[in-house]
């Protein structure tokens, strides 16, 4: 009698001890493939921030000296008090910018942001073409006049694009962070439920 009490109680335990395995390899294959998915989101959600984030520092970087420093550089040209030989050099300004939206071409993700870089980029195609014809006058009224109609203009059009640009990257970055709040939401929820 003794030895079949000992040997219920013995598949009693074995009994458990299965049961116990189950019910952790029925639960812990669900919480480890959640939390791969948690982090596999992680990770791209940190990528798009980042590239989000630098092309905000970029364009606000951009947006602060660009047209006060073009602007200057075509003034001394347009009254005489640097060369015109010395065009190239603000020539190198504007190709600078190019090479920007280049780069910021590389880490937008949404049609207004795309939109505004091709506005750049032909504002500033425009531009070189304007600072080329500018040195051509001879008269300096003249010159002045092309200054204010054509340079300032244009360089005022590139601020306010770059403004659109950097409002539209923000409102896509606010939009990254919500919908990565919400599937951290979703999966959070769903671990609990598990």
């Amino acid at each position: 009698e003794i030895a079949s009490c000992l040997v219920g109680s013995e598949m009693c335990i074995r009994d458990r001890e299965e049961r116990m395995r189950r019910l952790l390899f029925t639960t812990m294959i669900p919480m480890t493939c959640l939390m791969i998915l948690l982090l596999i989101i992680f990770w791209h959600y940190a990528g798009q921030y980042n590239k989000l984030s630098e092309n905000l520092a970029v364009s606000s970087e951009f947006n602060l000296r660009f047209k006060d420093d073009l602007d200057l550089e075509m003034y001394y040209i347009a009254i005489g008090s640097k060369e015109s030989s010395e065009l190239e050099d603000v020539l190198g300004q504007v190709e600078d910018a190019q090479a920007i939206m280049q780069k910021l071409r590389q880490n937008t993700y949404h049609a207004s942001g795309m939109k505004s870089l091709k506005s750049l980029e032909s504002y500033l195609d425009n531009l070189k073409k304007r600072m080329i014809q500018l040195t051509e006058i001879k008269e300096y009224d003249k010159r002045m006049e092309f200054m204010d109609s054509n340079i300032r203009i244009i360089t005022s059009l590139i601020m306010q694009e770059m403004q659109n640009y950097i409002y539209n990257e923000s409102m896509y970055l606010v939009k990254v962070e919500k919908s990565l709040t919400q599937r951290v939401k979703i999966l959070i929820l769903s671990l609990i439920h598990i």
